[in-house]
């Protein structure tokens, strides 16, 4: 971190990243009757999620993910404080969520297997 070249470039990166999470959000809520969001309330979404799956959860931060996107939602008044609105917002987040998680464990479980990584080995660097 001595260098600001470096600084810089590790900024920007985040931001894009940032940025092109909060699009996805975005982009998804095109496929749902009742969830539409601008890209400012997608930001919203993302940072309301990524503060919410803070708190120790289970792996992949199911049902902690999907509380912080419904609240979230109804929050910004995306959908109603109801039971129909709370499905639509619990389902969105669901499949946003399944789409972000799917892909990154099929890779990491393509690594393991390329490095021959067994769950032994996992339980083991996890224990010291």
């Amino acid at each position: 971190m001595k260098s600001v070249k470096a600084v810089a470039l590790l900024a920007f990166h985040s931001i894009v990243i940032w940025f092109s999470v909060a699009f996805t959000f975005q982009l998804m809520s095109w496929g749902f009757p009742g969830v539409h969001i601008n890209f400012g309330q997608a930001l919203a979404f993302l940072v309301v999620s990524c503060v919410i799956i803070s708190i120790p959860s289970s792996p992949g931060f199911w049902g902690i993910y999907e509380f912080g996107g419904m609240t979230a939602l109804m929050l910004m008044g995306v959908v109603a404080n109801n039971p129909e609105g709370q499905a639509q917002a619990v389902t969105f987040t669901m499949v946003v969520h399944f789409l972000q998680w799917l892909p990154i464990t099929i890779y990491g479980l393509w690594a393991a297997g390329k490095l021959s990584v067994s769950a032994t080995d996992a339980e083991a660097v996890k224990a010291k």
